[in-house]
């Protein structure tokens, strides 16, 4: 049995929502702990444990609150960056960068025509696709990998 126990925060237009805080274990062993911040944040795993299982990861957010980073609980902070585009009024991912060195860059559908319906039950309208994956391994490695969805 898990517990979830949640807080309360404000967004930008001062609405309150819950956020989860913490996942305790059937002991009441805290496994996972959410701190927030202005620009971020933390995910603490096992944060009470004095072992190796103990980690935390950043979550770094841009002026629009998206994720814009992801750091590794690495000496150097080996990350994962995003970057983001606009279609259809939704914030989808372009580009990835890896903590290893490689790059991805996704292209979406961009006109209606070619997006997934949504149902009339869940809203309606238009989601974006993936048309195309491309991969690029980091420095060194020659194979690009491409993926085209139809």
């Amino acid at each position: 049995m898990l517990k979830l126990e949640y807080l309360q925060f404000r967004d930008k237009d001062n609405k309150i929502h819950p956020r989860l805080a913490l996942i305790k274990d059937h002991n009441d062993k805290v496994v996972l702990r959410i701190d927030r911040q202005t620009d971020g944040l933390d995910i603490h795993l096992n944060p009470n444990d004095s072992g190796n299982a103990k980690a935390t990861y950043h979550l770094q957010l841009d002026a629009l609150k998206r994720v814009s980073r992801v750091v590794l609980p690495t000496t150097e902070a080996a990350s994962w960056r995003y970057q983001y585009e606009e279609i259809e009024k939704l914030h989808v991912i372009k580009e990835v960068d890896t903590p290893i060195g490689a790059n991805e860059v996704i292209t979406h559908s961009r006109v209606a025509s070619d997006h997934h319906r949504v149902p009339d039950q869940a809203g309606g309208g238009f989601l974006p696709r993936v048309l195309r994956h491309v991969i690029k391994p980091s420095s060194g490695q020659h194979d690009t990998l491409t993926m085209v969805y139809a």
